[in-house]
């Protein structure tokens, strides 16, 4: 089960704390866009670049739990234009909606036309974590659980698992990244597998 899988690892506070400002500025910035798509994340100015202190952490810890994967680097991240977002928000500014971070973008996106990397695992780090923000919910096959994260800890779970941000109630920013991580040697057209090994990939949507 992935419900198996959700790992809570202490980093601490590993960025710059100047980009504290910027995320939450450049949040207040876009809210013509926050009232249109009902989206609250956003990948900062700086690029995912600014996320490589957390990278540095994330791809050791995740060889733990995976040893065969192969990463890919920021820099092809980049070029495949796959997530690396920050998340702000306060009560005001909630967001609460089922997903994942396998199928579900791609198929809406693209509608399974396209040859794309799957994210194999996915990564929240809880940089700024108010009193009132609230938690990450995971779902499988009926069954749900809350994790509370502290802030400074990292969770890393499988991109396939179902989860929303718990419901945020407090009056100042909680700032979260999420960083997701795809195996180079992995690759789908649609949701077909045209190279790679994906029988370690847990995922069962019948279920959710």
């Amino acid at each position: 089960m992935n419900l198996d899988k959700i790992y809570v690892i202490d980093v601490g506070d590993v960025l710059d704390k100047k980009l504290r400002h910027k995320f939450i500025t450049q949040h207040k910035w876009q809210k013509k866009f926050y009232n249109a798509s009902k989206r609250y994340v956003f990948v900062p100015n700086g690029g995912i670049e600014c996320f490589s202190p957390l990278f540095d952490i994330i791809y050791p810890e995740i060889r733990k739990i995976d040893s065969k994967i192969d990463f890919m680097s920021i820099e092809e991240q980049k070029e495949e234009n796959l997530f690396a977002f920050a998340l702000v928000q306060n009560k005001d500014r909630n967001t609460f909606i089922w997903h994942n971070h396998f199928l579900y973008a791609y198929d809406e996106l693209h509608h399974g036309s396209i040859v794309w990397h799957p994210h194999k695992w996915s990564t929240v780090y809880y940089w700024r974590m108010p009193e009132g923000s609230g938690g990450i919910r995971f779902r499988e096959n009926g069954k749900e659980i809350l994790v509370n994260p502290k802030e400074g800890q990292l969770v890393i779970f499988p991109a396939s698992l179902y989860h929303t941000p718990d419901i945020n109630q407090c009056e100042d920013w909680r700032i979260s990244i999420n960083i997701n991580i795809a195996d180079r040697n992995v690759l789908m057209r649609g949701n077909q597998v045209i190279q790679g090994d994906m029988t370690d990939w847990n995922f069962d949507y019948s279920t959710i």
